[in-house]
């Protein structure tokens, strides 16, 4: 059967969705389907790519148009795009600000209603409105305010099939808007690899320490980004002290690509436990030498808070990886700070291939066979 999935970029390792498609494309193909995928607004190049971009040795036929054309431009040519390819099941993997830098596509669903005609379509909502609580900035509720019009309206012109959303909270605000929505988990980007004798003594070198398999240790990670909102003293300190207690040394480890903001905090919080808990960071690293990294975890830190956990694929990788991970302090969102509190661990406890994208593709094989109306 062939597939088209539609979405803004496919930039690969800049666009978070992007990459989640094509992951999730070559998992399809390696299940026997037909993939394409089309990148409707790529923003990191300036003329028309076709090409095939690869994944786990599987290579996926994309079609990239780029911003600087024209929406119409871009829109007729992924409509003769699809034509020629002819699929019978067309994902729509939305970010609302993929289309417009003020997340205001106004003529947006008019123009993608000739792409979808008369085929199965699926709208995955990996973003939605914004302002959609009251504690949020009035500017973020008007704008909120009109994005949620243009995406009722998406809803009713195109009629898809199948809405689904990546996490509870986003449900939740769906379907009070009136859109029916199931949650697809997302997946982890970074596939568990397997370990080195080498890949662990370079990490014990790098940390200066025998071996990281001491059990007179205890590693704590944090992958990607951090931010100085998440307020990780707090959670550095009862761990500090959790370790004292069983006579460890505590590691903070932090991994992966991080901006100026994000390394700032991070040597702040290296001086202010620099008595107590060793940091390092070992800076960006290929996919299989996170994995490596993840896998000599006892712990992580997530800075995403409880209510958008759910669609953090940083998340997803630990939990696939099988690290317990600790939630930074964030805000709250009033309206459905219960509600997460009560079905939020139920959705993150769930067994770790169940954050794979084989478990996720086997949930679209389910939806795309008619097997179940989601």
């Amino acid at each position: 059967m062939k597939v088209a999935f539609l979405c803004g970029c496919l930039a690969e390792g800049f666009d978070g969705v992007g990459d989640y498609t094509r992951t999730l494309s070559a998992q399809l193909i390696s299940n026997g389907y037909q993939v394409i995928i089309i990148a409707l607004n790529d923003h990191y190049i300036t003329a028309i790519i076709e090409e095939k971009q690869a994944t786990a040795n599987i290579e996926v036929q994309v079609y990239r148009l780029p911003s600087l054309l024209p929406q119409k431009n871009r829109f007729n040519l992924a409509a003769r795009y699809l034509d020629v390819f002819s699929p019978l099941f067309i994902s729509f993997q939305f970010v609302i600000y993929s289309f417009h830098p003020k997340g205001l596509p106004a003529s947006f669903a008019t123009q993608l209603k000739p792409l979808v005609k008369d085929r199965v379509f699926q709208i995955m909502f990996h973003e939605i409105w914004i302002g959609f609580t009251r504690i949020s900035p009035v500017k973020h509720k008007i704008t909120g305010y009109l994005q949620r019009g243009l995406i009722k309206n998406m809803v009713r012109q195109l009629r898809p099939n199948h809405i689904n959303t990546s996490n509870l909270l986003y449900q939740w605000v769906l379907c009070g808007s009136g859109i029916a929505t199931s949650v697809i988990p997302l997946f982890s980007n970074i596939a568990i690899v397997a370990q080195t004798t080498e890949f662990i003594a370079n990490l014990s070198n790098k940390l200066h320490i025998d071996t990281v398999k001491n059990p007179a240790y205890t590693f704590i990670g944090i992958f990607g980004n951090l931010y100085p909102e998440a307020k990780l003293e707090e959670i550095l300190s009862k761990e500090y002290d959790a370790a004292k207690a069983q006579n460890k040394q505590l590691f903070f480890i932090g991994f992966g690509r991080i901006n100026n903001t994000g390394k700032k905090e991070f040597d702040r919080l290296a001086e202010v436990f620099a008595n107590k808990i060793k940091c390092i960071h070992l800076g960006g690293q290929l996919p299989n030498d996170v994995s490596r990294t993840m896998q000599v975890l006892h712990k992580a830190i997530s800075c995403t808070p409880a209510q958008h956990i759910g669609k953090s694929g940083v998340f997803a990788a630990f939990k696939l990886h099988s690290v317990p991970v600790l939630l930074s302090v964030g805000d709250v969102i009033p309206e459905y700070h219960q509600r997460i509190t009560n079905e939020y661990a139920a959705f993150t406890s769930r067994p770790s291939s169940y954050w794979s994208v084989a478990y996720v593709a086997n949930l679209y094989n389910d939806i795309i066979s008619n097997k179940i109306q989601a």
